[in-house]
């Protein structure tokens, strides 16, 4: 089937007074060729979640689920957004499920959302901060 034009749809448009913007952008910039997750390299963000102060986001880079090879990140934003405050630790695997314990104030992934993550991935996730 021939096409033509783009293969990937076209932006939505905000309604009214909304606007769109990225709140966590990738780095690249500082990756080796491993692409292994560090403050300098990190992308494919994929959970976003937050506290009363902050909003962690979670960047996968090329983590597997299981934790076998790859690692990610998580990256501490004032809730204004901006370039990150903080880092966690390098964590194996990816961090798919983000979310953060009120209660505890910790961070974990949630293991309905990976159920194959490694306790090690899980571990490093919930002390993270």
């Amino acid at each position: 089937m021939a096409s033509s034009g783009s293969a990937f749809a076209a932006p939505a448009s905000p309604q009214g007074d909304y606007t769109i913007s990225t709140f966590a952008a990738d780095n690249i910039a500082g990756c080796g060729t491993d692409f292994d997750a560090s403050p300098t390299c990190y992308f494919n963000v994929d959970s976003l979640t937050n506290d009363d102060a902050f909003v962690y986001a979670g960047y996968q880079n090329t983590g597997a689920a299981d934790g076998s090879s790859g690692s990610s990140i998580i990256a501490k934003y004032a809730r204004s957004g901006g370039a990150p405050l903080k880092f966690s630790a390098t964590l194996p695997g990816k961090t798919d499920g983000l979310s953060f314990n009120p209660f505890t104030r910790r961070s974990f992934i949630s293991p309905e959302t990976v159920p194959q993550a490694s306790d090690a991935t899980r571990n490093a996730t919930r002390n993270a901060w």
